[in-house]
């Protein structure tokens, strides 16, 4: 009996690992001065898109087509946010970021720019 109950176990634990899901987000640069990230390459072969505000806390991501969202969570870092997405699952995004200021000088209206690069992260489906 006993080896029953630990088989049974085992086999449980087993089904709940093979269902949740981590995808390793690999370096990739943003869209100008936006925190957007598009076609972003990870360890999965998924097509992830990040659209991020550098004002607003909210987070808009698509996978796979699947639109997930959460309406706060956006930082740098971005640190386990719990994102609800379309189909009824749930996403847990951690994404690191760098960036880089550049100095435009030329005409009247002379301003910094910051641009933004995402370091990487996971991206967990439980």
């Amino acid at each position: 009996m006993t080896r029953f109950l630990v088989a049974f176990m085992l086999s449980l634990t087993t089904v709940v690992a093979a269902q949740t899901e981590t995808i390793t987000l690999s370096q990739t640069g943003g869209f100008g001065a936006l925190k957007q990230f598009y076609n972003v390459n990870n360890d999965a072969g998924r097509t992830i898109n990040l659209i991020l505000s550098t004002t607003y806390t909210s987070i808009y991501m698509t996978l796979d087509d699947v639109t997930c969202s959460a309406p706060t969570g956006n930082g740098n870092p971005i640190v386990n946010a719990t994102l609800s997405c379309d189909d009824g699952s749930l996403a847990i995004l951690n994404a690191m970021f760098t960036t880089q200021r550049h100095y435009v000088g030329s005409g009247r209206g002379q301003h910094w720019v910051t641009t933004w690069t995402l370091s990487g992260g996971t991206i967990i489906r439980p």
